[in-house]
């Protein structure tokens, strides 16, 4: 699980889970929509760059199927309430071990 800092987008969590490619402003934090690809990101205030992503991703079904069908399962093993516990578990028993 990654522990993200600044922004926290709920609903790029949301689209994934329901196995949706998602199209962002590139900000820290994003950057696993295009590792794991299962996304693009665009310079923030971009609208000519969104447009030739959304243009190049719906040229391309294919893709945004198979970024669709790595979605969800990113989101149960990432950012799911189990998945958010675990990780929030872990620091907890690594503070009271110290």
């Amino acid at each position: 699980v990654r522990l993200q800092t600044g922004s926290s987008a709920i609903k790029i969590h949301e689209y994934l889970a329901c196995c949706r490619p998602v199209f962002a402003s590139w900000i820290p934090g994003l950057e696993f929509l295009e590792e794991e690809y299962l996304g693009r990101l665009v310079p923030p205030e971009d609208s000519d760059a969104l447009a030739e992503c959304l243009v190049e991703v719906l040229s391309d079904a294919a893709w945004g199927a198979e970024a669709g069908a790595r979605a969800r399962p990113y989101a149960v093993a990432h950012s799911s309430w189990r998945a958010v516990a675990e990780a929030v578990e872990a620091v907890c028993k690594g503070a009271v071990a110290t």
